[in-house]
This record gives structure tokens, sequence and C-alpha cells, in this order.
């Protein structure tokens, strides 16, 4: 009973974010390239769980996200395990599942 309780409210936060992955896909002023280039600082290929925090703080927006929150980012999304993102690894954030 409890992991029911715990499942489904993860169950429907995935379902919400991609629905806005999809959204997101469409809209005209969003590139990926743009992106990943804001998150990297413009001048290195792989994405840090601290260029992570600050990408967002490039975007205004604070407060979201932290050492540990950027780390299970990186740690979810990281296929080659080296601790930071690829282009396409972080491509696979923003892309919606189907």
């Amino acid at each position: 009973m409890v992991v029911t309780l715990f499942v489904k409210p993860v169950l429907d936060m995935e379902h919400r974010l991609e629905q806005e992955k999809a959204k997101l896909s469409f809209a005209s002023d969003f590139s990926l390239a743009g992106a990943f280039n804001i998150f990297s600082g413009y001048s290195e290929a792989r994405v840090t769980n601290t260029d992570l925090i600050l990408g967002l703080e490039r975007l205004s927006v604070t407060r979201l996200c932290d050492q540990v929150d950027a780390a299970l980012v990186i740690n979810r999304f990281d296929c080659d395990e080296d601790k930071s993102l690829s282009y396409w690894e972080f491509a696979n954030i923003f892309l919606p599942v189907q």
C-alpha cells in the first residue's frame, strides 16, 4: 500500500513532465543547441552538475536545484557514467520519450 501511495504521484509527475517536454519541442524559440550552450557555458563539450546549476542561474531560475538535485539529474541521464552530460545525453532531458 505504501508503495502504491508513492508510485502514483511519481507517475503523474512523469506524465506531466512528458507533456511539457512535448510542448517545448514545438516552441519556435527553443533549440537544443541553444539550451546546451546556456548550460555548458558556451565553451565546454559536457555539462556537469555545477554547470546545470549555473545554467539555471543564467536563465534566472534560482533556488530550483541544489548540488544534490543536479547530481540526480546528471546520474539519471548520464549514459556513459562519466558524471557529466554530452550534448545527446543533455538532449534526452528535453526530448519527449515518444
